[in-house]
């Protein structure tokens, strides 16, 4: 039996044809060809239309995104503000401590937003006290002392030697020492004071051995508690021989203000001398001029005319009476009066 070849012009059984979309219908017209197309309707639907994407499944990743974000930005921060203090501190034991110490004042800031805070205060306090700054050096490191995570206590006033607050309470130390130092000159109270704070600040960090025998001058404690105990027998002998000459100022101030007392009181009585003699002298001046000015006044001022009158009479009467005594003492001496003896 033999089969007869269809064309491709040849139309297909109704039993496959598709309806064409709308492309195919557009290209058909722009052929002219209005038959159906032998290409299958299943791989033109394929090959025309676009798979669409389901919006729940992006859902979780914009939800975790902040947190990414989030975790990143820590990650950075974690990382470089480390390596930046690592990178200031090559240049610090490089010998140059004013560039650390500005790039660590920098830090501060970014510090103070991380959980280890006191880092950034510490370096830049530790930099004032390698370059004589002794008041910036204790404000720093006091904070950094505040802020520092608090040692294991090993014993009632004693906490472990190897730790982040003993590092902070040694640097401090030195930080008081200098201050002090600076106000021996000035001020030996307030020096004795800030020795005696020094003290304080060291004392927990010292060996198991110093701690039990204190009185001891010589003695030098084991490990990380070495440096503890000689910074606290510094501190001592620094207080006692601030007070020591604490006292000995204020025993000369005492004997100086003594001997200014003593002074004064002599200048007083100096004085009060000086003006009693000058009441005496003005005294006698005013006496010398009342008598003047009593000859010079007439005895006679304001009387009446009669007892002016009267005061004349009475004056006549008298020089009568003395001429009459005068010449009976001439008659008396044999004279009359009138001749020589």
């Amino acid at each position: 039996m033999r089969f007869k070849r269809r064309s491709d012009k040849e139309q297909r059984p109704t039993a496959f044809y598709q309806p064409p979309v709308d492309g195919e219908a557009a290209t058909d017209a722009q052929t002219g060809d209005g038959g159906p197309s032998a290409t299958p309707a299943s791989a033109k639907r394929n090959g025309a239309e676009k798979p669409r994407r389901n919006g729940k499944l992006l859902r979780p990743l914009w939800w975790s995104l902040p947190i990414v974000v989030v975790a990143l930005a820590v990650g950075i921060y974690m990382t470089v503000l480390p390596l930046w203090a690592w990178n200031t501190g090559r240049s610090a034991r490089a010998g140059n401590n004013e560039g650390a110490l500005n790039s660590y004042s920098r830090q501060i800031y970014w510090g103070d937003l991380g959980p280890a805070s006191w880092v950034a205060h510490y370096n830049a306090g530790t930099q004032h006290v390698k370059l004589d700054h002794p008041d910036e050096a204790v404000a720093e490191l006091r904070i950094a002392w505040d802020r520092v995570p608090k040692a294991k206590q090993i014993e009632d006033g004693r906490i472990e030697t190897y730790s982040y607050e003993c590092t902070v309470r040694m640097n401090l130390a030195l930080a008081l020492e200098k201050q002090g130092d600076a106000a021996m000159s000035t001020d030996r109270a307030r020096a004795a004071e800030i020795y005696k704070e020094m003290g304080e600040v060291v004392a927990p960090c010292q060996s198991a051995a110093s701690t039990q025998n204190q009185q001891n001058q010589n003695q030098q404690g084991g490990g990380g508690g070495a440096d503890a105990d000689k910074a606290h027998d510094r501190a001592q002998q620094k207080q006692q021989q601030a007070q020591k000459q604490d006292n000995q100022d204020k025993d000369k101030d005492k004997q100086n203000q003594d001997k200014d007392k003593q002074n004064q009181d002599k200048d007083k009585q100096n004085q009060d001398n000086k003006d009693k003699d000058k009441q005496n002298q003005d005294q006698q001046n005013q006496d010398k001029d009342k008598q003047n000015q009593d000859k010079s006044k007439d005895p006679y001022q304001g009387e009446t005319k009669e007892q002016r009158a009267k005061r004349e009479e009475m004056q006549k009467r008298q020089e009568q009476t003395d001429r009459e005594e005068r010449q009976n003492k001439d008659r008396k001496r044999g004279t009359g009066g009138t001749g020589a003896w």
